[in-house]
């Protein structure tokens, strides 16, 4: 008797022993199921978030857009060459040419781009005094430039012949110069400064060290940013 009550106990364990295993079964599938659907609501609602952050980002432009222009750009007038067929005013049978020059005591400089020419009027007296030129009073043009010029500046960079330059902005953003010192010999050599492009406006500056001061040129680029110009 006592063997069946043993057997029939341990029946009734295993019993509710699968009874509970198959609730802590359904207990863990629900809540992974649970955890499943979460996660799966986190990841919609984080991409709802990140999808109204992308239209309001949108909206936020195109409203920028509408209330701020786009501003022109800006471009130098030292770019633009004067076209005389452009001119609205001129009466017929006259000729209007734009004066682009430099002077100082020694020497003047004047371009004549619808004839592709410079031309260097040198004081010989003066040149005598600073430089020990032994020549006269000199007029030379120097014909046949393949590019305009659109400024031009005379600036003593140095004590010597070869510290007075003519400095030129050439009409596609290069700058050339001609020293004191083939005018005085006569050889009229145009350099051209290397590395050196999309210029847009020539200053004369005044440079100071500790120890002296002296003369330059600074070259602004189209984007604003400058050079001081090295010379070779």
């Amino acid at each position: 008797m006592k063997r069946y009550i043993s057997t029939f106990i341990l029946l009734v364990l295993v019993i509710f022993l699968v009874i509970a295993l198959g609730f802590s079964l359904k207990v863990i599938i629900q809540k992974d199921k649970d955890i499943a659907t979460l996660t799966q609501e986190n990841t919609d609602l984080k991409n709802t978030v990140e999808n109204l952050n992308t239209t309001i980002n949108n909206l936020q432009s195109s409203n920028k857009e509408k209330e701020e222009p786009k501003k022109e750009e800006v471009v130098s007038d030292n770019l633009v060459l004067f076209d005389e067929s452009k001119l609205e005013n001129k009466e017929e049978n006259t000729s209007v040419v734009p004066r682009i020059y430099a002077t100082n005591n020694i020497l003047s400089v004047s371009v004549d781009n619808k004839n592709k020419a410079l031309t260097l009027d040198l004081n010989a007296e003066l040149a005598r005094q600073v430089y020990g030129y032994a020549g006269q009073n000199d007029e030379h043009t120097i014909a046949g430039l393949n590019k305009n010029i659109v400024d031009v500046k005379i600036v003593a960079t140095g004590n010597s012949a070869s510290g007075l330059k003519v400095v030129m902005l050439m009409e596609d953003g290069t700058v050339r110069y001609i020293n004191m010192s083939s005018i005085l010999d006569k050889t009229y050599a145009i350099n051209d400064i290397a590395n050196l492009n999309n210029v847009v406006r020539l200053y004369e500056v005044t440079v100071s060290t500790s120890d002296e001061v002296s003369s330059n040129v600074v070259a602004v680029r189209k984007d604003g940013s400058s050079s001081l110009i090295k010379w070779e």
